[in-house]
């Protein structure tokens, strides 16, 4: 176990979520938030962390796809499990909806309203339970959505996932 300790505080596994070269400039309120409300969910495979490295991945992704928005990418894979309902109830998504909307529209040129709309179609869409509906294509979405989905799918595999599943 010591092992496993001492290559983890070696590796830049704790640093991706802070990796400045990755990320966009964010609003404090909007990073406040991000904090507390994966904070609030207890649950260690769905952290701050995790939502940073879906966040760059989904960047580096769209950076490399025809017609992407890496920034939007790089915002809706921050954002994309803040109102995951298996993490929360109902009634405190849609509180946690209304919170996001409201922190997004108040920041003057973070984004635009369609750019939030955007936003939340994606982090709505965002799953592995709504690629296994009947019907489902990817392809009626944003390219960002794309982009993000394989993220999260990506983040769920290798060793990041195998210690989220042990988590």
């Amino acid at each position: 176990m010591n092992l496993f300790l001492n290559l983890f505080e070696m590796s830049d596994i704790r640093k991706r979520k802070y990796d400045n070269t990755a990320q966009i400039t964010l609003p404090a309120a909007l990073k406040s938030f991000i904090s507390a409300t994966m904070a609030s969910f207890g649950c260690c495979a769905h952290d701050e962390a995790h939502c940073y490295r879906v966040a760059n991945s989904a960047k580096l992704i769209a950076e490399s796809e025809d017609g992407a928005d890496p920034r939007l990418a790089y915002i809706a894979g921050l954002l994309h499990d803040v109102l995951d309902s298996k993490l929360q109830d109902e009634n405190s998504s849609l509180s946690a909806g209304d919170t996001l909307r409201n922190l997004l529209t108040s920041e003057k040129d973070f984004v635009t309203s369609e750019q939030i709309d955007t936003i939340f179609l994606i982090i709505k869409s965002v799953g592995y339970k709504n690629i296994i509906k009947e019907g489902y294509d990817a392809f009626k979405l944003p390219v960002e959505y794309r982009c993000v989905q394989d993220a999260d799918l990506l983040d769920a595999i290798g060793a990041i996932g195998v210690a989220r599943c042990f988590a």
